[in-house]
């Protein structure tokens, strides 16, 4: 990430830009370098556009370090986190092969079984995601996450398998801040995307677009 770029326009663009300092020398060469206002409203439309709002503690540490600081901060965040739920995987080929060698009653109470646990599972994982956003530890990549949730769309009501829900908002969680090129390349891959868009049916003799046409429209 350019951090510079990003640090100019979320201080600029967010905070305003008021009278300039005095030119400052540089090593020999001579610059000028803008006065951001900062005041508690600053604050608070920043938290709320590059996160989920603020507290009265965040408005108060933010007046104290100031815009870069506190733009820097935002930016730095918590860094890659390793969520809690990888080892909890639902069924599988070894599953599925067992199932076929029950019989039918017994195999559809499995399934049952296996859907309130998947359901389950997906209730845990959104409540620990929106614990981390009213935490407030990791403001602006998880407010990102959510953003590009939103941009390469799919749902749980579609892919029908948590795991593959999880997987799919580390992805983000992981690039949010990232590479968008980086991202793409693993959206293309990513298996709740394969199943929502239908390119797990692409083949060369029937090729199925859906995947190719939502992505150049985006």
């Amino acid at each position: 990430m350019h951090r510079p770029i990003l640090l100019l326009g979320l201080s600029a663009a967010i905070a305003g830009v008021s009278t300039p300092r005095n030119v400052q020398e540089t090593e020999g060469a001579q610059s000028m370098e803008p006065a951001l206002a900062w005041t508690a409203g600053h604050v608070e439309h920043l938290y709320s556009r590059a996160g989920f709002g603020a507290s009265a503690r965040d408005i108060a540490r933010a007046l104290e370090w100031g815009p870069r600081k506190t733009v820097d901060e935002l930016i730095e965040g918590e860094g890659w986190i390793e969520e809690p739920f990888y080892s909890r995987v639902r069924g599988g080929q070894e599953m599925r092969e067992r199932m076929m060698r029950m019989p039918e009653d017994k195999r559809d109470t499995v399934k049952k079984r296996m859907r309130r646990e998947d359901a389950a599972q997906a209730r845990d994982y959104l409540g620990w995601w929106m614990e981390r956003i009213l935490e407030g530890t990791d403001d602006l990549r998880e407010r990102m996450t959510l953003f590009w949730h939103g941009h390469f769309t799919s749902s749980m009501q579609d892919v029908k398998n948590s795991h593959e829900m999880i997987l799919q908002n580390q992805l983000l969680r992981r690039h949010a801040l990232g590479n968008f090129g980086d991202m793409v390349h693993g959206i293309a891959r990513d298996p709740a995307m394969l199943e929502y868009l239908d390119n797990d049916s692409n083949r060369k003799s029937r090729p199925n677009e859906n995947f190719a046409r939502e992505l150049m429209e985006l």
